[in-house]
């Protein structure tokens, strides 16, 4: 055996340790890029689940301003638009990032804005808040329960996107959706399900 490796030629060992080199250069030069996009992706879904949340938030805002002055009311119209800008911008980012979780989550987001738009334009309608007590203003949203079940299966529906599980996001859309078998068929049949409700 050591014969047989002594008749390698020299320079065939130098141009394997060169192969070994170049590969393991590249290895350490990938990982840190491949972890550093895995962890932008991640924070961009992270944002898609803060602006649901911001919509679900926004009625209750509204309902808690203690005056009524332009200042206060042109607060809280800077923070809906600023809603509007930044859901504008996550639907287009989730769009471009995959064609399934984009149409989901124009869904996700026509359920939410529809059921916290209603309860914001009834938000309006109530005095301002003068008092500590004035701050409890009970369930605003209708359905608030179903949309934080919702907000919970889209958060974890995303994390597939992240990880091996990504792989599902391969299949056609209408084997995704179907049955109860994965986080897609969840978020799917909650939004089914709130939709009936609307129309």
């Amino acid at each position: 055996m050591t014969e047989a490796l002594n008749e390698i030629p020299g320079g065939l060992w130098t141009l394997g340790a060169a192969f070994l080199t170049a590969v393991s250069s590249v290895a350490v030069a990938v990982t840190p890029r491949r972890l550093e996009a895995r962890e932008q992706i991640r924070q961009r879904y992270a944002a898609t689940t803060e602006v649901l949340a911001s919509w679900i938030e926004l009625p209750y805002r509204i309902a808690r301003r203690t005056s009524d002055q332009p200042g206060t009311l042109q607060q809280l119209a800077e923070t809906a638009h600023d809603l509007q800008e930044r859901t504008a911008n996550t639907q287009a980012w989730v769009a471009a990032d995959s064609r399934t979780l984009g149409y989901l989550y124009v869904r996700v987001v026509t359920v939410v804005r529809d059921k916290s738009g209603t309860a914001a334009h009834e938000s309006w309608a109530r005095p301002h808040v003068a008092t500590p007590e004035g701050m409890n203003v009970g369930q605003l949203v209708s359905e608030q329960h179903e949309l934080d079940e919702l907000l919970t299966a889209w958060t974890c529906l995303a994390g597939i996107r992240i990880g091996w599980s990504r792989l599902l996001l391969l299949l056609p859309k209408r084997l995704l959706l179907a049955g109860e078998w994965n986080k897609c068929a969840r978020v799917a049949t909650l939004l089914n399900r709130l939709e009936r409700k609307n129309g």
